[in-house]
Order: C-alpha cells, then structure tokens, then sequence
C-alpha cells in the first residue's frame, strides 16, 4: 500500500504545494479502464475520511479535493 497521495496531501497542508500531473481511471466489472480523466498542475486542499460505525454495515469512503489547471478525457 503506498502513502503518496497523503504525504503530497501532508506536504500541502505543511506549506509545501507541489503541482503534480495524474488521472483519475474507472475500471468496469472486468477491471478493464472504462474511462480515463487526466488532471494537470494539481494539489490537494481537502481530504474528507469515512465515519466508521462498528454496528452498521456501510462502505468507508474518502473523497479527495484538487485545485487543477485543466482536466482532459482521454
């Protein structure tokens, strides 16, 4: 499991904004890419973690935000 999007998530809140290039990819039923989405120049300024509740049965989900200077489907 890598750490790379929450230390450049750390380094940002840390003052240090590093730009970086990267995509986004959706993988259908078959993990074959359905649809590709490439960001250019980003950083992260918002990092939303799930709310665990041992007695439910929901699915932990974390959102990421990013200020970008363009966006492309691919």
């Amino acid at each position: 499991m890598s750490t790379d999007l929450w230390d450049w998530y750390a380094d940002v809140i840390a003052g240090k904004v590093k730009r970086k290039n990267g995509a986004i990819i959706l993988y259908d039923s078959k993990f074959d890419e359905f649809r590709r989405w490439n960001f250019y120049d980003a950083y992260p300024v918002k990092w939303v973690g799930p709310s665990l509740d041992a007695s439910g049965s929901q699915v932990a989900v974390e959102s990421i935000e990013l200020v970008h200077n363009g966006f492309k489907q691919v």
